[in-house]
């Protein structure tokens, strides 16, 4: 199978601004577009396939019959496992959590069990942001802090750097923003738990709904602050670094410049350009943009990225 590309969905929200439009998204001239997805398998948000051999076909189609040659060795996966995305977080965002494992079991599947991680494209000086309590924070300062509307003392607060890497997992409590540009991995869920929004109101005059006794329940008070990824170089390649290793998703770092070649390991690799351009060379040659999301299926052609001095991308896939 050729490299596949898919039409990004656009999503809207109070907090979101105008920097998706300098990675090539289709927000035109509104400038509260929060969000881009890039490849999602999700009720009501399936990615379509945007040019090749594949035009027009859902991803979920392309899991339904070319599933082995899409995902080799993960081929049994009944959905596909991961939402990419990149973030504009011109305001911060909501006080959240994301719900685990024993979440998930217990609320059927409407509740999905969401882990994710967030890599710093850009960053405002005056962006902060929250990830995780602070150290000796529990349950009970938590929910007393948030019946009063003074949390932020109970959090952990830091100031984002492009090439930042947060690794955020499930029971978590994490704002973004404002002013952070970011990409961002994560299973293939999209539920969140609104612990606090900052007395905001959304279009029509109205507190957005907060999920805070199912956030409270659902937050991992062991975890504490959270801080950048430490990341590890790559045996062998020069140019790589690996950000996260989870039992959800591996993620490395190519940065430029050199040249790069994806291992053929029967498995499917998502890219991200997160800085400058690559050439990308797999069965033929092609020009990878800024902010441009390309999905290597798992039977494909030998495969080298080709990076100039700034480029940097992300290589996703999923662990053994």
């Amino acid at each position: 199978m050729q490299p596949l590309h898919f039409r990004p969905i656009i999503k809207r929200a109070l907090w979101g601004g105008q920097r998706l439009r300098q990675l090539g998204k289709p927000v035109g001239r509104i400038d509260d577009a929060s969000e881009s997805w890039e490849i999602c398998d999700l009720p009501g948000n399936v990615s379509v396939v945007a040019d090749g051999e594949f035009a027009g076909q859902t991803i979920r189609e392309l899991m339904q019959h070319h599933a082995v040659p899409l995902l080799g060795r993960h081929a049994g996966c009944t959905e596909f496992p991961l939402l990419i995305k990149f973030i504009d977080a011109n305001h911060r965002l909501s006080l959240q959590v994301h719900p685990g494992d024993e979440q998930s079991q217990q609320g059927g599947s409407q509740i999905r069990s969401k882990a994710e991680a967030c890599v710093v494209m850009s960053a405002s000086p005056y962006s902060r942001m929250f990830m995780g309590l602070r150290t000796g924070v529990g349950e009970t300062e938590l929910r007393r802090a948030l019946e009063s509307e003074d949390v932020e003392p109970c959090l952990h607060c830091c100031r984002p750097l492009a090439g930042d890497c947060y690794f955020v997992e499930p029971g978590t409590v994490h704002a973004l923003g404002p002013g952070v540009l970011l990409a961002e991995i994560q299973q293939a869920s999209d539920t969140t738990f609104r612990l606090h929004d900052w007395g905001r109101l959304d279009a029509t005059g109205h507190p957005r709904e907060l999920q805070r006794e199912a956030g409270l329940a659902a937050v991992n008070y062991r975890r504490g602050p959270v801080l950048p990824a430490l990341s590890a170089a790559l045996p062998g390649v020069s140019h790589g670094e690996e950000l996260v290793r989870s039992p959800w998703f591996v993620i490395h770092r190519y940065t430029g410049p050199g040249e790069i070649s994806i291992p053929s390991d029967d498995r499917m690799h998502v890219l991200l350009t997160v800085g400058g351009t690559m050439q990308l060379e797999s069965g033929g040659s092609l020009p990878v943009g800024l902010g441009q999301t390309v999905l290597l299926p798992a039977e494909r052609a030998p495969t080298t990225l080709k990076l100039e001095t700034g480029g940097s991308v992300l290589d996703v896939f999923l662990p053994d």
